[in-house]
C-alpha cells in the first residue's frame, strides 16, 4: 500500500511542475523560471506530506517550524528527482518550440 502513495507522490510532483511551468513560463528568465517552479512545488509537497502524516499517524509536525523544516528535507530529493527533471525536460521541449 505504501508503494501506491509513493507512485501517487511521483505523479503530483510532475504535475505541479507542468501546470506550474505552463502558467509562468510566459517570457521569463530561466533562473527566475527554475524558482518560481519549484519553490512552490517544494512547499506544497511538504504541505501534503505533514497532511499525510497528521492523518495516518497523528503526527502534528506540519504546525511547528522544526517539523515543517523537516518535512522540507524530506521532500527534497523527491522534488529534485522528479521536478527538477520534469522540469528540464519541460524546459528544453519549450526552448525547441521557440526557436521554431
Amino acid at each position: 500500500m505504501e508503494l501506491h502513495y509513493t507512485y501517487l507522490k511521483w505523479l503530483l510532483t510532475i504535475t505541479i511542475v507542468l501546470i506550474l511551468f505552463q502558467l509562468i513560463s510566459k517570457k521569463r528568465n530561466y533562473l527566475i523560471l527554475l524558482v518560481l517552479v519549484l519553490l512552490p512545488t517544494w512547499i506544497i509537497l511538504s504541505i501534503l506530506r505533514g497532511l499525510e502524516y497528521y492523518v495516518f499517524n497523528g503526527s502534528g509536525q506540519l504546525f511547528y517550524l522544526k517539523g515543517f523544516i523537516n518535512l522540507l528535507a524530506e521532500t527534497l530529493p523527491t522534488l529534485i528527482l522528479f521536478g527538477a527533471s520534469t522540469f528540464f525536460i519541460r524546459h528544453i521541449i519549450y526552448c525547441n518550440k521557440n526557436e521554431k
